[in-house]
This record gives structure tokens, C-alpha cells and sequence, in this order.
């Protein structure tokens, strides 16, 4: 009698036991649930790019042959940007607009000398620079890719200097002109945060005519960079 009172003792903690664990599990299950519904609805949500953002950009920019305006040719050297803007993409869509201004820093420079059998001498120093654009941007995004194109209103500053020399005299002739014309261009960002991304970006630059000549200048960069959005 005494064994099968054990027996049951021993039955009923192990039906208590199981009992306890399933009600905990039930429990539990919920609270995991919810959680992982919670994660994947998190990495479903599509990244965005609307927002203000500042940015930095380092490059390559040449111009066409400039033969016909200083006697040199192409104007060409390395080149640093700043930017401020604003992108907007309605939550659901794709497709993203924006604004910007950006101000690059540096010179593309070039320079020329001709000589002449009588020991006269004529030295041509070209730079065009204070290259800035007002502008838009527009295209679409995949996720955090985003492939777009631009166009805008551009400024720049051409400056030459002619240096005149011979055995008996040497004289210098400085001469500067604004240059205005538009931009048209194409890039592609990745959102490396949701703060910062980063961009390579080819733009071409019809900026005019440059004196008597009218011989046109434009210019193409090469552009890499970096923005951070807020």
C-alpha cells in the first residue's frame, strides 16, 4: 500500500510538472512571437531619403580644348566640393526630387609657352575655378540605392595671365571673366546609415563663351563624395 501511494505521489508531481512547463511555454510563445514579428517588420520597412543634408565631394574636372580662346589646351586639375540640399520621397514611392547648391574648391589650370628665334617669348597661365550650381535632383531608389539625374543653373570664373618677355623687357597682362551656362549630370548614392551616404557623380558643364572668339568652354567632372542627412 505504502508503494503505491509513492507511485502516485510521483505520478502526479511529474503531471504537475509537465502541466507547469506547458503553461509557461504558452506563455513565453506570444512574447517571442510578437518580437520576431516586430524584426521583420522593422527590416521590411524601406529605407527613405527625404530630408536636409550636407556633403563633401573630391574629383576630377577638365575643360574642352581652349586652343582657339587662351592658346592652351585642355584646363584640367583636382577639384573639392561642399553641398546643401533637401530630398523628398513620399513613404510607398520610389521616386525622389530634390534641391541643392553646392560651391566646388580648387582650380583647373593650364599653361603655354611660345617662343620666337629673336629671344621673344609669350607665357599663357589659364585657371578656371569658383565652379557653382543651383540645382535639382531626381530619379528612383531601391532601397538604399538610389540612381538619379541632374540638371541646373551654373557659375564659374575663367582667369588668364599673358606674360610677355625679351631681352629687354618683360611685361604681364591679367585678365578675368564671369562665366554662367547650365549643368547636366547623373550619379548614384547608397545609404550607408540612415544618416550618411555616399555618391559618385558625372557632370557636364556648357558655360558659355569666352571674349572675342566665342569659342565655347564646358567642363566635365568626375565627383565622389559623402553626405550626411538630418
Amino acid at each position: 500500500m505504502h508503494r503505491i501511494t509513492l507511485a502516485a505521489a510521483a505520478a502526479a508531481a511529474i503531471v504537475l510538472m509537465s502541466y507547469a512547463n506547458t503553461a509557461k511555454a504558452a506563455d513565453t510563445y506570444p512574447v517571442r512571437q510578437r518580437a520576431q514579428m516586430d524584426r521583420l517588420v522593422q527590416n521590411a520597412q524601406a529605407y527613405n531619403w527625404t530630408g536636409f543634408y550636407v556633403g563633401g565631394n573630391v574629383g576630377y574636372g577638365a575643360t574642352n580644348d581652349q586652343t582657339d580662346n587662351f592658346g592652351v589646351g585642355k584646363v584640367k586639375g583636382m577639384l573639392g566640393s561642399v553641398e546643401v540640399g533637401y530630398n523628398w520621397q513620399k513613404p510607398g514611392s520610389n521616386f525622389v526630387i530634390g534641391g541643392f547648391y553646392d560651391r566646388h574648391f580648387g582650380n583647373m589650370k593650364a599653361d603655354a609657352t611660345t617662343s620666337y628665334w629673336w629671344g621673344y617669348s609669350q607665357t599663357t597661365n589659364v585657371s578656371v575655378g569658383k565652379l557653382s550650381t543651383l540645382g535639382i535632383r531626381a530619379g528612383l531608389a531601391f532601397d538604399r540605392l538610389f540612381v538619379y539625374g541632374m540638371a541646373g543653373l551654373s557659375s564659374a570664373e575663367a582667369k588668364a595671365s599673358y606674360t610677355y618677355s625679351s631681352p629687354w623687357y618683360s611685361s604681364t597682362y591679367n585678365s578675368a571673366m564671369k562665366l554662367s551656362g547650365n549643368m547636366l549630370g547623373a550619379g548614384a548614392a547608397y545609404g550607408i546609415t540612415e544618416a550618411l551616404s555616399a555618391n559618385v557623380e558625372y557632370r557636364h558643364y556648357d558655360l558659355g563663351t569666352y571674349g572675342a572668339t566665342s569659342a565655347p568652354i564646358t567642363v566635365q567632372t568626375i565627383m565622389a563624395g559623402v553626405k550626411f542627412r538630418f
